[in-house]
């Protein structure tokens, strides 16, 4: 949901709100930065050969169309689960997520994110395992 703060105007409670729900999910391991280090990881992991592909993934000009709203709302009810679970806090984690949404269908919404694709190669004799 990182790439959610370059795309969506936020009012700041609603921004305060995402960016403590970030930090909160982050601490379970999730990291929505994590395209962008591939290939910081890979070069590091020893692959050669490396290969950086940067495609849209979704882009919506304009309140979601049904489809997207369904998987958004998908979404947004794992995260509240979690959040609630983690923090208690069931009425700020509702709010959080009924505000988000109505965000997303919102006729002014610009929203957009990529998908980032980093192919590596194995150096010759270092992906051999010894029997």
């Amino acid at each position: 949901m990182d790439r959610l703060s370059n795309s969506i105007r936020w009012d700041p409670s609603l921004r305060a709100d995402l960016e403590e729900g970030l930090r909160l999910i982050g601490e379970t391991g999730f990291d929505p930065k994590l395209g962008r280090k591939l290939y910081y990881l890979f070069h590091k992991a020893g692959l050669r050969e490396l290969s950086v592909n940067v495609t849209p993934y979704q882009v919506y000009a304009g309140a979601l169309g049904e489809q997207d709203l369904m998987n958004w709302r998908r979404k947004a009810e794992t995260v509240t689960a979690h959040l609630i679970q983690r923090t208690g806090n069931r009425s700020r984690w509702e709010r959080f997520r009924d505000r988000f949404i109505d965000r997303l269908l919102s006729s002014d919404l610009f929203y957009y994110c990529t998908m980032i694709q980093v192919r590596g190669c194995v150096p010759k004799g270092q992906g051999e395992r010894g029997a």
